[in-house]
């Protein structure tokens, strides 16, 4: 066996401080980069925050328009009762009557449409396969006392069926 000494010159302790020196410079390093990264991502975040708000200020405006549109569409849905004077409703009676006793066999109404403009209109449109029938549509409508005719349009098909679009105005 060999006989080993103290080292008394000092080398394990300068290397030991020299080791530590230089892992807490690593570790200093680390640092400063993890806290750059920490500010780089605070200041990203507070930008794209301000860029953000505006959008999130604007989308809120429009659900606010959005649900005040769905009040009133709600509103006007539910209100949608509209009164009529007598007088139209005593009209809109008589076109009832008129349109229950359409003499048609063949053929039929597609489109009743009754709007008012001033006066009180029926618009009809259909086809009717026989000629005869079209011809009594169109005398039964022109032997009305209360209505004025206007016929709109006539075409023949090629079923032969015959369609037509008559607007009725009412003439109390």
């Amino acid at each position: 066996m060999e006989w080993q000494g103290i080292d008394l010159a000092g080398n394990a302790q300068s290397k030991w401080i020299f080791t530590t020196y230089y892992l807490i410079k690593k570790m200093a390093l680390v640092l400063f980069f993890l806290i750059g990264i920490a500010l780089f991502l605070i200041f990203y975040h507070l930008q794209k925050k301000q860029e953000i708000y505006p959008l999130v200020e604007q989308l809120n405006q429009l659900q606010t328009e959005s649900h005040a549109l769905e009040n009133k569409i709600a509103n006007l849905q539910s209100h949608n009762q509209i009164s009529l004077p007598v007088s139209t409703k005593k009209e809109i009676e008589k076109f009832i009557t008129l349109i229950m006793q359409f003499p048609l066999k063949k053929g039929g109404i597609n489109t009743i449409q009754l709007y008012h403009d001033n006066r009180l209109y029926l618009k009809i449109s259909g086809k009717i396969s026989s000629q005869e029938d079209f011809q009594a549509l169109d005398k039964y409508l022109k032997e009305q006392q209360f209505f004025e005719l206007k016929t709109d349009h006539i075409s023949v098909n090629s079923k032969n069926e015959t369609e037509f679009i008559f607007t009725l105005k009412y003439q109390g």
